[in-house]
C-alpha cells in the first residue's frame, strides 16, 4: 500500500497522466496477434515501462528501485500463499482470472458495468438480480474447473 501511496502523490502532473494513459494503451499492444511477444518480451516491457513511468513522475533512479521493491513486497505474501497451499502457478492465475471475470459482471465499483447500464437505462438492483443466476452458474463451474486443474495439476 505503501507504493500506492507513492505513486498517487508523484503522478499528480497532468502531462504524466496523460502520457502515461498512452503507454499503457501501447503496451496492450503485445499480444500474439500483434507482435508475436510472449512472457520474457512483455516481462521486459513491464520493467521498462516502469522504469520510464518512474522518470516521468520524478522518482529519480533511487525512487523507482524503491517502488519496485514496495511492489514485490506487496506481492510476495501472495505468491507465499499460493505455493503453501500447494498448487501451481497456472492454477492460482486461473483462479484469479475467474473470480476476476465473473465478478466484473456484478460489482457495482465497475465503471464499465455501470457505464453501459447507465447507458441501456437498467438500475443496477434489477441487473443484480437478473444476473445472479448466472453468477451461481458461474461460481459452480469455475469451482468444478478449478477442482480439475488441481487434480490434473494444470500446469506442470
Amino acid at each position: 500500500m505503501l507504493f500506492a501511496r507513492r505513486y498517487r502523490a508523484e503522478m499528480k502532473r497532468p502531462g504524466a497522466t496523460r502520457l502515461l494513459d498512452l503507454l499503457a494503451a501501447l503496451s496492450h499492444r503485445t499480444d500474439s496477434g500483434g507482435f508475436g511477444w510472449y512472457i520474457i518480451e512483455m516481462s521486459a516491457l513491464f520493467v521498462a515501462l516502469g522504469i520510464l513511468m518512474g522518470a516521468i513522475g520524478g522518482l529519480g533512479a533511487n525512487g523507482v528501485a524503491r517502488a519496485f521493491m514496495d511492489g514485490v513486497r506487496d506481492l510476495a505474501p501472495t505468491a507465499m500463499i499460493i505455493g503453501l497451499v500447494g498448487v501451481t502457478r497456472q492454477t492460482a492465475v486461473l483462479a484469479f482470472q475467474m473470480g476476476d471475470g465473473f465478478t466484473n459482471m456484478i460489482i457495482p465499483t465497475n465503471a464499465v458495468l455501470m457505464g453501459v447500464l447507465t447507458l441501456a437505462g437498467i438500475p443496477w438492483p434489477s441487473w443484480a438480480r437478473w444476473i445472479l443466476p448466472l453468477q451461481i452458474s458461474l461460481f459452480a463451474l469455475g469451482v468444478l474447473a478449478l477442482a480439475v486443474a488441481v487434480y490434473v495439476g494444470y500446469g506442470t
